[in-house]
């Protein structure tokens, strides 16, 4: 991938098509077993990405007014410290959490910020407020989870957490969406050295720590560090996440995974691991699941 490169790494396109309910212009999130709706940060940005992306690839410029409407709602929803309320408390109440931040989310908001700087939208963006809500964005992805922050530490290995729970909760394609999150600032704000220096030791962080996510010798992965296993929507992003990770940043190793993990992407395990997870969420407590 070029420095130069428009779109988003991962694609998104798909997100910008919303028919369901909107909400100060934006989509809202049904959580049936509650009966509300409520904004959820990352499903609303992944909307502007989305939304930005096909307006760059075809110039449809339908698309301009849902990303500005995005942008808008997060000038308006973004916290005193630089994050935004991912619900977590409500939707995961069992859970023990030290925020509302997400690191995901985080790295999402910097990848869709920076590229309303980068490219030509034929919108009016007010250069400085875009340029101060990333740096907002960005430094609450980087501070420590314990602070309210975005960023796990621990000594030299850093890893980026959606979900900022006090059990050290990782999930691998919120990892990554964080890295993407990183790459793009390192790349505008290339005065500030420190977005270098974290990018670089998450990236050898989550080398380290991909053997972890590998199911056995199937080809197939781990949701996240506390042995979840993926459904096939969530294997086949790990292929496109890690393919695009291995573009960008030349490490052979996201090479080798996401090589893996296309190999176990079978039909024979495609229609294994659908019943095993169904069977996993029979038993899930999360609010958002069948349970």
């Amino acid at each position: 991938f070029p420095v130069t490169i428009k779109a988003n790494f991962n694609d998104m396109k798909g997100k910008a098509f919303w028919d369901g309910p909107l909400e100060e212009e934006v989509p809202t999130l049904r959580v049936p077993s509650l009966g509300v709706r409520t904004f959820f940060p990352s499903m609303i940005i992944q909307y502007g990405i989305g939304s930005h992306d096909k307006f760059v690839l075809s110039g449809d410029r339908r698309y301009l007014r849902q990303i500005e409407a995005v942008f808008s709602w997060m000038q308006r929803h973004i916290q005193d410290d630089g994050s935004y309320n991912n619900c977590f408390e409500m939707l995961e109440p069992e859970m023990n959490y030290y925020s509302s931040c997400s690191g995901m989310t985080q790295g999402l908001a910097i990848s869709f910020l920076v590229r309303l700087l980068r490219n030509d939208l034929e919108i009016k963006l007010d250069i400085c407020k875009v340029k101060s809500l990333i740096d907002r964005v960005y430094t609450s992805l980087i501070r420590p989870v314990e602070q309210g922050g975005g960023t796990l530490y621990n000594g030299d290995h850093i890893c980026i957490c959606e979900y900022p729970r006090k059990d050290r909760y990782i999930v691998l394609n919120g990892w990554v969406f964080g890295v993407f999150g990183l790459i793009d600032y390192a790349r505008w704000q290339t005065r500030k050295g420190g977005a270098e220096q974290i990018l670089k030791r998450t990236l050898i962080s989550l080398v380290k720590d991909l053997p972890s996510y590998s199911f056995k010798n199937s080809g197939w992965t781990y949701y996240d560090n506390k042995g979840r296993v993926c459904s096939p929507i969530y294997q086949s992003l790990h292929i496109h996440l890690f393919d695009a990770l291995w573009r960008l940043t030349g490490k052979n190793e996201f090479r080798d995974f996401f090589v893996w993990c296309r190999h176990g992407y079978n039909m024979r395990n495609r229609c294994y691991y659908t019943i095993a997870k169904i069977w996993e969420k029979l038993s899930d407590r999360y609010r958002y699941g069948t349970a």
